[in-house]
């Protein structure tokens, strides 16, 4: 991965395995993407994914109701990362 002013620089050739779209490299210059488990067995997923569809089904597999995963879930999307 070469760094520049170029947007699609910052892009990887890897591709979500939930919406197909690319994993971008992360502020901390990650660009592994996420485990994508329960929601597919192989393969990694976005951040948008991770933290919309693969974290809600842990917290409901995990035997939190539906109800409580759309509470924490919309308590964090407040949330700022310092």
């Amino acid at each position: 991965l070469k760094f520049s002013n170029n947007f699609s620089a910052l892009i990887k050739s890897k591709k979500c395995v939930i919406c197909k779209e690319p994993i971008y490299v992360d502020l901390n210059g990650w660009d592994g993407g996420h485990n994508p488990w329960p929601v597919r067995k192989k393969g990694r997923c976005c951040s948008e994914c991770n933290d919309t569809v693969v974290i809600p089904r842990r917290l409901y597999e995990a035997g939190f109701s539906g109800e409580k995963v759309k509470s924490l879930i919309k308590q964090g999307k407040g949330y700022k990362y310092e």
